[in-house]
């Protein structure tokens, strides 16, 4: 992004990343590739399945320096249980953060189950 600028590097996402996303510290998602639809809208109330204000959160995260979330997002189709997920967020120059987020495999899953 600082070598490229911001709307260049925002484009390149879109097209080729499944899993980066941009939201300016508003709340406003920039490159959303797996929900394009949430391009342009403001997300800042968006809740997770445990109520968690997720945008705040990673806003927050951005403003503090960056770093992990954990949370859960989607279901599992053939279990119907929502999935585990971490979030690694990073601030970019200017008011707006970059993410990413990978899901638990099973195996993974399954150490976590309490």
């Amino acid at each position: 992004m600082q070598r490229h600028g911001k709307n260049k590097a925002i484009s390149e996402f879109k097209k080729h990343s499944k899993v980066v996303f941009v939201i300016d510290f508003e709340g406003t998602f920039l490159a959303s590739p797996i929900y394009p639809e949430l391009i342009g809208t403001n997300q800042i109330d968006f809740k997770d399945p445990k109520g968690r204000l997720l945008v705040q959160e990673e806003i927050k995260k951005a403003m503090s320096g960056g770093g992990w979330l954990k949370g859960r997002l989607r279901k599992n189709p053939e279990t119907g249980k929502y999935l585990r997920r971490k979030l690694y967020i990073h601030p970019m120059p200017g008011d707006y953060l970059m993410g990413s987020w990978y899901y638990y495999t099973p195996a993974q899953e399954e150490k976590c189950l309490i």
